[in-house]
Parts: C-alpha cells; structure tokens; sequence
C-alpha cells in the first residue's frame, strides 16, 4: 500500500469551526503551518488565544489526533499590540493555561493549552496580534484590526425597568445602533423562570433568536430596528417549557425576567462565519478563508451587549392565565414572590 500522508488541522476553540486560507493536499509534503484563532470582545472579562499546529503521520488520523504533542508547540509566546494611532500603546503578553475543561471526542482532551489576559481592551485602539513559536523559530504577526465601538440597545429605552408583552395581536418593536466596523449583527431574546417543586428550585432560560442583520457599510451606525409578534413570544413559551403538574410552580424570574442580547460581529468573522457553514446546494466544495499571513486561522473582532429587564403585571398575568400558557404552571402576580 502507498504510503498515506495525512494532516489534520486542529481548533479546539468554543464558537468557531476550521477553515483555512489554502487548499491542503491530503498527500502533499508536510509543513509546519501554525493554527491561530482569537477573536478580539471589549465586553468580555477576558481575551482567549488558540495556537495549535498541524501534524503528518503513517498511523490512522483518529490515532495520532489522541497524542496532544501532535497538536501543541512546545513553546509559545502570544503578544497584543495596542496602538493609538501609530504609536504603541501597550504589548499585552498572554498568560498560556490548561485549566479550562476539554471535553472528550476525536481528539486528546488530557490538555487544553489557551492563552488568556485579562486586559481591559479599550474600543478606541487599534490592535495587532505577534505569536513567536519554539523562540523565534516562527514569528507570526497579523493585520492590526479595530474593535467594533458605538454600539448600544436603544429600544427599551436605557431608563425604562420594565415592559409590556401582554397583547397577542401586536408587535413588540426594538432597536439598536450596531456601532462601527460592524458586519452583521443578532438580538437574541431570552426569558428566564424559576420552577420551584417541593423544597427545590431551579432556573431555566428560553432563547429565541431574531434575524440576522448583515450591513453593506460597516462605517454606518444608523439605528436598526426589529420586531417580533407578542403572540409569538407566548408560543415559545408553550412550545420550549413542559406543562406543569399540580405540584410544580413556576414564576418569571424577578427582577431579571427577560433580556436583550445584542451580539455584533465585524467584517472578517462575518465571512468566516458565512463560508465556514454547512452548504446545502449540489456544490458542497466552498472557498476556504484565513486572514493570518504565514497560518491557518482568524483574528477578528466580535461584540456583545444586553439590556436586562422585568416584566410588568399585565405580562405575568398573561403568562399565568392565557391561553397559550395557562397550563404550564406559572403563578399568579398577586403570588408571594412577585410581592
């Protein structure tokens, strides 16, 4: 039998799927070509690097991808650049870990090599990413990238507490400026509940996304405005949540009942997003996209922001006695808890 040269190219990073910027014959030389992913959020405690390499072998793939030294480098130092205008702000070097769990699957989980800060990224900065590998071996450096900024929910309104989403036959409207350098952008809706059985509770979230918004200038910040059918919000509940027997309570969650989440991503991740994703035509073969020179891989930036806010009265009433919620337990507003 021929010899079988087989690469594999690893990411292990929630969120994302591979694809790379080259085709890869599967039976060409091998070459160390390294696996880069970070995707840049101001919004988020911490930032999150992924460096991972390529391997070749004789031995069947689902073999070689259980031995981590075939998917990590030895040695690695991740830098951030922070620049104001063309002057260097901050080099922000990332700290490597393997606390954060892998779960088990086709490749080995005994390590989970991520590189992390805690550094508070600042919208009006410019950033560039440099990953030096086994000291200089490989010096890595990507395009300097701006963070998504001016973006906001701006329906509710900042100062309101709560809403209203009591009548079936109109719709509840929102908005938001998406900010600038955005590509496309998402408002999920979530509503959260407690369910309380005996001495026991728990708490449950119900998401329901909204379309996708995909602009064609990501230097515009004009408002965008979205709706959905209160009726609509009611058969989510029906559909997502178990009817309750007549020990069970349910109530919505006070004061953080229902939310907004606006998630925002810019340019580059948009379309590793859109090329990344299943095909469903008869041409399943799709163009392959990367934007680190000399690596396989993304560095991108993304944005999230939400509004949290309580449901008023007639809601709850409606939630509790309606028709398409009466039998799913919830209880009254004039219940204990509400109070």
């Amino acid at each position: 039998m021929n010899r079988i040269n087989i690469i594999i190219i690893v990411l292990i990073f929630a969120l994302f799927t591979f694809s790379c910027s080259t085709e890869l014959d599967i039976n060409d030389e091998w070459s160390d070509i390294p696996v880069i992913f970070c995707i840049l959020d101001q919004s988020q405690e911490y930032q999150y690097i992924k460096v991972n390499k390529t391997f070749l072998g004789e031995k069947p793939a689902s073999e070689m991808a259980q031995h981590s030294d075939s998917l990590y480098y030895e040695n690695v130092k991740v830098i951030l650049y922070e620049y104001d205008g063309n002057n260097t702000i901050s080099a922000i070097e990332f700290t490597e870990v393997d606390t954060i769990p892998k779960e088990s699957g086709y490749f080995a989980n005994d390590k989970n090599i991520i590189y992390i800060t805690d550094y508070q990224l600042n919208e009006n900065y410019k950033y560039q990413l440099e990953v030096t590998i086994d000291d200089g071996r490989k010096v890595i450096s990507s395009d300097i990238i701006e963070l998504i900024s001016g973006a906001a929910i701006t329906r509710p309104h900042p100062q309101i507490l709560t809403i209203s989403v009591h009548r079936y036959d109109a719709p509840f409207t929102y908005a938001y400026n998406p900010g600038y350098n955005t590509k496309v952008s998402q408002m999920n809706l979530y509503f959260n509940y407690i369910e309380v059985l005996n001495e026991d509770t728990a708490y449950h979230t119900i998401k329901w996304p909204q379309s996708l918004n995909v602009r064609s200038d990501d230097s515009d910040n004009n408002t965008i405005e979205g709706s959905f059918e209160i009726k609509g919000f009611y058969s989510q509940l029906a559909n997502n949540i178990p009817e309750a027997d007549e020990n069970l309570k349910r109530y919505a969650k006070m004061p953080d009942s229902f939310e907004f989440r606006l998630s925002i991503a810019n340019r580059d991740y948009s379309t590793y997003m859109e090329i990344s994703a299943p095909s469903h035509g008869i041409i399943q073969e799709k163009p392959s996209f990367s934007n680190i020179d000399d690596a396989i891989g993304l560095f991108a930036a993304k944005y999230n922001t939400n509004k949290i806010i309580k449901l008023d009265g007639n809601t709850l009433d409606s939630i509790s006695r309606g028709i398409y919620t009466k039998h799913l337990g919830f209880q009254s507003r004039h219940s204990e808890y509400y109070q």
